[in-house]
Order: structure tokens, then sequence, then C-alpha cells
């Protein structure tokens, strides 16, 4: 198992787990396939992706939009990409196209076969048992607008993730809160940090707070 779980999709503050990402590569020639959340956010989000990273190495990039229809030869040269990265975006709508695309056996298969699956916010999220960090707290969270009832997500790992995470008491009190109500591990990710999932070992890129039963404790790398 392969997992990069990024909190924001930032080139600059992101550089150090890039790097390692890269390093764990078996071709100096990869193929990346980039997944955005929505087609119409793809352009702009998919310009980003590639100038982030076709400063390391050559790469081929490739583009899969889980949101429309997706063609067998298109999912072929998806799944025989080195990295599949998961959008930025809104949580409930990458889950929705996730599942009407029936993409998540796939990137389960992905993962299971060696692939590095990467994502960052909403595409780190859905990694996760459950999309319930994206609906707290109030005052900052996605919106449900496309009605999703079922918040299972792929559950390839066994803490959920929280992005954008500041060190506040507001947003502490509230993932205190939630790791208590649901006695779950919950990593308060800020941007510039990761969690990185290899095999059964777990890396931490950058400061992370973890709350669990209540409790709020900090991670260093």
């Amino acid at each position: 198992m392969k997992l990069w779980l990024y909190s924001s999709g930032d080139a600059y503050s992101n550089q150090s787990m890039d790097r390692a990402l890269l390093r764990n590569l078996a071709h100096k020639k990869p193929t990346f396939t980039f997944i955005p959340t929505s087609f119409e956010e793809a352009d702009d989000y998919y310009d980003e992706f590639i100038d982030r990273f076709s400063n390391y190495a050559f790469i081929r990039f490739n583009l899969l939009h889980a949101d429309r229809k997706i063609s067998r030869q298109a999912l072929n040269r998806a799944m025989n990409s080195e990295v599949i990265y998961l959008s930025g975006g809104n949580t409930f709508h990458l889950l929705r196209s996730l599942r009407q695309s029936q993409l998540i056996d796939n990137l389960k298969y992905f993962v299971r076969t060696g692939g590095i699956l990467a994502g960052h916010s909403a595409g780190a999220i859905v990694m996760t048992p459950s999309i319930e960090t994206a609906a707290y707290p109030d005052f900052d969270c996605d919106e449900n607008d496309v009605g999703i009832q079922d918040w299972r997500a792929l559950r390839l790992v066994h803490f959920h993730f929280f992005p954008h995470y500041s060190n506040h008491p507001r947003y502490s009190f509230e993932l205190a809160s939630q790791s208590r109500r649901q006695m779950q591990l919950v990593y308060g990710v800020p941007d510039g940090s990761g969690v990185v999932v290899m095999s059964r070992q777990t890396s931490f890129f950058g400061p992370i707070w973890g709350f669990v039963g209540g409790h709020k404790f900090k991670l260093t790398k």
C-alpha cells in the first residue's frame, strides 16, 4: 500500500513530500494520472498539477474525468500509471463521481497491485473510512448539495483526515469533540503537511495534530 495524503496542492510548501514521492517511483519516466473533482474545474487544476511536478522529472501526464463516461482505453491508461492523483474540491462531488464512474473498486485494485494513490484535501479525505471530516465544522465545511446519504469512502486507512487544519481553539474543539463522539482517530493536517502510508508504516510531513477520544496531541516528522 502506497498512499500520499496531502492537505493542499501547493507546489512550494509540498516540496519535501513531493520529492519523497518521486523517490518511490520505479520508473525514470513515470505516468501520473490526474482525476479532478469536477469537469468544470479540471483545466486550471490540471495545469497547476503539471507545473507542480514537471520540474522534478520527465513525467507523462494523463487526465481522467470521473464525472464523465470513461472508456475502457482511458481506464486502462489510468490503471497503468505509476501514480493516480485525486484533486481537491468539494468532497461530496468527488465521492459521487467516483461511485458513478465505478472507479472505487478500480482504485482499490490499483493500490493493492502497488500503484501510488495520492491526493490533497478532498482527494485525501476519500481515502479514509468516510468523508465525515468534510462535513464539519459548520463554519468551514463542504456543502452536500448532491445529497449523498452514504458517506463511506475508500476505507484504505483506519484514521480520518482533516485538511487545511489551523491550530486554533475553534478547530481544535471541533476535532476533539468529533473524535470523542465517534471514538476514531482524526489527524488535523495544516497546509504544507501530509501523511504517507507505505505498507503498514505511517510517516508524517510537517506539523500534524492527532485527536482521539477527545484528546489532542502533536505529531512530528
